[in-house]
């Protein structure tokens, strides 16, 4: 969680390969409650009708969130939101290993392993 923090809020916009492609899709989520629809504007991102779009409307509906209420840096705000999702992934896998094996040392060697890889 430390290490999160700090790569969040030190890291330079657009270094991680595919951020500144999600923040992109993410921002153009934002601007309708539906689905949008492929334009002239969103053609270098390709075909945004047939992507899995669950992601990008909930960061689109947190950029909205964000305007209204706070008003803070969107890319950071995006980031911290994004280390809340990791979190939540490694309690589930905790909580689900530790249901299916009773060995504790085995359930915690499943989140050691979820929590060293790379991309994760």
């Amino acid at each position: 969680l430390g290490f999160s923090i700090f790569f969040a809020l030190n890291i330079k916009f657009g270094k991680p390969p595919d951020e500144t492609y999600h923040f992109a899709l993410s921002e153009i989520f934002s601007k309708t409650l539906g689905l949008p629809e492929n334009t002239s504007e969103t053609y270098y991102l390709s075909d945004i009708t047939r992507i899995p779009f669950l992601f990008h409307w909930i960061n689109g509906r947190i950029i909205n969130l964000n305007s209204w209420l706070f008003n803070f840096d969107e890319h950071i705000v995006l980031r911290f939101v994004s280390i809340s999702y990791s979190l939540l992934n490694i309690v589930f896998v905790f909580k689900l290993s530790r249901r299916v094996f009773k060995n504790k040392w085995l359930s915690t060697l499943v989140v050691f392993l979820l929590v060293n890889t790379l991309l994760f």
